[in-house]
């Protein structure tokens, strides 16, 4: 039997009082992994102009790569301040249905509310937020989250309690449904959909990594490379060149070992030195590629999305463990 509107209010406001905590809970952990992962990389680099650009780009790889593809469209809107723009796209997505014919599973209701148009609205929500901040400090980004979230709540209570009043353009039953079967709601984390901060930590140092090799001199480092991988060259300043590029590779090997930490094999980073006894080398150029090794995994969605995000289409919502971190 349908629920009827008094059931369906008491249900979402006691809904209300268990999500934020969830969604907050999640991102919280997320933005732990992140910011840990930023501090493993920031340790090992000694170049201080180096840090200053990583730090820059804090805020908008951790906005715009990793928070989508965590949280999805859906709280990503929410997050970037949409909450009420959310509300009027479910609540009209909601007045298109029957309520009449298969109301009495929530099954049908969640599926129908994610139909392709609304996807594409939820999609256009969160590419339109405001999230371009030149850098910003977890706890910010953590403070402006939980605020957005707040402010998602009070909205849909007065969607709820406006449409009652006959003071909105949608029905009351409509917003009623399309809070209690959207995603704020139905999508929120429970306990044992969490990641741990020591799971997530060598994903988020993963993507740091290739990131940072991916502003790397490529033509600099293919030299360096060609050098150790081909036969010795004549001598430059009292030394062989392939011995000069050796040294130069070689001092990549505290990030070698932050990756053999992170658990990425070595047999897809690195590569032989031919010209020096065949010691194996960190190839930033390999680095850059790492996303082919690990497709159909969250990992690999970060760094596809890294390297063209144009192309990956934003997750409408996104439930922790959906499937293998990396």
């Amino acid at each position: 039997m349908s629920l009827s509107d008094t059931q369906l209010r008491a249900n979402i406001n006691e809904a209300m009082i268990y999500a934020p905590a969830k969604w907050s809970a999640y991102v919280l952990r997320v933005a732990q992994a992140y910011e840990a992962a930023y501090k493993c990389q920031t340790e090992v680099l000694e170049d201080i102009a180096a840090k200053k650009r990583i730090e820059a780009e804090f805020a908008s790889a951790l906005v715009s790569i990793v928070l989508p593809s965590f949280v999805g469209g859906f709280a990503g809107a929410i997050i970037s301040g949409k909450g009420k723009q959310v509300l009027d796209t479910i609540s009209d997505q909601a007045s298109k249905f029957r309520w009449g014919v298969a109301i009495d599973t929530a099954k049908t209701v969640v599926t129908d509310l994610y139909k392709v148009d609304a996807k594409m609205a939820y999609e256009s929500l969160y590419r339109s937020s405001g999230w371009k901040p030149a850098s910003v400090s977890a706890t910010a980004f953590l403070t402006s989250v939980q605020g957005a979230i707040a402010e998602y709540v009070t909205a849909a209570a007065d969607a709820m309690n406006s449409a009652k009043l006959g003071r909105s353009k949608h029905k009351y039953r409509d917003v009623l449904i399309a809070i209690y079967y959207g995603p704020f709601i139905r999508q929120a984390p429970t306990e044992a959909d969490l990641w741990t901060v020591s799971e997530l930590t060598p994903v988020m140092e993963i993507f740091l990594w290739v990131q940072w090799a991916n502003h790397r001199d490529t033509s600099y480092w293919l030299k360096r490379i060609s050098e150790v991988t081909e036969a010795p060259a004549a001598d430059f300043q009292g030394k062989t060149r392939d011995a000069v590029a050796g040294a130069e590779l070689s001092a990549l090997d505290s990030i070698l070992e932050r990756l053999d930490k992170c658990g990425v094999n070595r047999a897809y980073v690195t590569q032989g030195m031919t010209a020096l006894d065949g010691r194996r080398f960190l190839n930033l150029l390999w680095v850059r590629r790492l996303g082919s090794k690990y497709q159909d995994t969250l990992l690999g969605e970060l760094l596809a999305r890294l390297a063209d995000g144009s192309r990956i289409p934003v997750p409408i919502f996104r439930r922790p463990k959906s499937y293998a971190l990396k």
